[in-house]
């Protein structure tokens, strides 16, 4: 409770600087509701007017109606939550509809486990392209020191490739290819979470305009835009 207390003091800094931060007041309002303050968080989303606010930018319009539900669900207001969650099921905004669709079972009382050793699973095409990615003779590139303690890293960059590799005097430790993707399709989402049961978020690191997704048994981090969108791809080997 204390590093909330602490997380939500430093929101209302970042909003004394900028009062047009919208992220940082979306967060603010999260907080409280952590903190078991529902009422006092719905006060101040409607005193800031911060549905109408955000109704202007795209990317944080349905992250607020989401809130907003959660707000709702939390006062035991079902009917409301229950109507802001089927709302968002259409949203474009792909990491919003998984929530929203989740957060509606909830409600629903129809998830009765949560299994947190589960995360998203890639695609199999996913997997398949990123097992044809090699490596290059990294040992023949000139490496740049990091520290006294000898760490190295070698960088290498090739069109719209670039690699880096991290090790030591005495071999490469771990290597990061990362590309523009101009071969995968599009991500879906929805589709690839699977049933509630197998729904995890850790592995998911939302942004503004889209997020992350990462999967360290296949050694893969992509970057994705809200609607599914592939814009960036890196293989992650550990030697």
């Amino acid at each position: 409770m204390q590093l909330l207390n602490k997380a939500s003091n430093h929101f209302m800094q970042a909003i004394a600087l900028d009062k047009n931060y919208l992220t940082a007041k979306l967060n603010y309002v999260c907080a409280l509701g952590l903190q078991q303050k529902p009422k006092e968080a719905l006060a101040y989303f409607q005193k800031k007017k911060l549905q109408k606010a955000a109704a202007k930018n795209a990317a944080m319009s349905d992250k607020y109606k989401l809130v907003s539900a959660i707000l709702s669900a939390l006062m035991n207001d079902k009917l409301g939550a229950e109507a802001g969650f089927h709302d968002l099921l259409k949203s474009k905004n792909q990491p919003v509809a998984v929530a929203a669709r989740y957060n509606l079972d909830v409600v629903q009382n129809k998830v009765n486990v949560m299994l947190p050793e589960h995360e998203f699973e890639f695609p199999e095409r996913f997997k398949t392209l990123m097992k044809g990615i090699k490596l290059g003779r990294m040992s023949q590139v000139e490496p740049l020191v990091l520290n006294e303690k000898g760490d190295l890293v070698r960088h290498v960059v090739e069109r719209d490739t670039d690699t880096f590799s991290f090790g030591n005097k005495q071999d490469n430790v771990l290597s990061i290819i990362r590309f523009k993707n101009k071969m995968a399709e599009n991500i879906e989402l929805p589709k690839l979470v699977g049933p509630p049961t197998q729904w995890a978020f850790y592995n998911l690191v939302s942004t503004t305009t889209g997020y992350f997704l990462t999967s360290e048994k296949d050694g893969i981090i992509i970057k994705v835009t809200n609607d599914g969108k592939v814009e960036e791809m890196a293989k992650v080997i550990k030697h």
